[in-house]
């Protein structure tokens, strides 16, 4: 957005006004149109539009995006940016970033506050009906791991004081 915000700054108003008023109900002239308005602060001497359907103003296959766009009238714009002309991070959907969506995280984080709830009455340890039911696909290795770093974290309930 800063690259923008510094072309429009040094691009002629009247040109910007031209490219907009030769497809003013086109997509590109109609993201161009907000933009300008929203990175320069001001507005092109142009009619709102009408006519027309509303239209994303970035591709949130493409880039990720608020869950509510914001309706805008005057180009029919979904404005479905992550900030405003102030701020306004613009994140590519990359294949990383696809996999860590794929990955499921927040069930991740899940299932080890579970596992972390289960061993705390346990001080530390899994018990063995709970590893049956939740937590089979662990190895021994692994599992013997996650106690240690549990008991490390919340220490030894047998041997803490009261």
């Amino acid at each position: 957005m800063a690259i923008l915000a510094s072309v429009f700054k040094a691009a002629p108003v009247e040109e910007v006004q031209k490219y907009v008023a030769s497809a003013p109900r086109g997509k590109y002239a109609r993201r161009l149109w907000f933009l300008y308005e929203m990175l320069t602060g001001s507005s092109l001497p142009m009619e709102d539009l009408k006519t027309g359907g509303y239209i994303d103003l970035i591709e949130p296959a493409e880039y990720y995006t608020v869950v509510q766009p914001r309706p805008v009238r005057r180009q029919r714009i979904n404005d479905n940016l992550l900030g405003d002309g102030q701020f306004c991070p613009t994140i590519r959907r990359t294949e990383a970033l696809r996999g860590f969506e794929k990955a499921d995280l927040p069930a991740r984080c899940r299932k080890i506050d579970l596992f972390i709830q289960a061993c705390l009455p346990n001080n530390g340890r899994l018990s063995a009906r709970k590893r049956a039911s939740h937590f089979e696909f662990l190895s021994d290795d692994e599992l013997a791991q996650m106690e240690d770093a549990i008991r490390s974290a919340y220490g030894n309930r047998e041997t803490q004081e009261p």
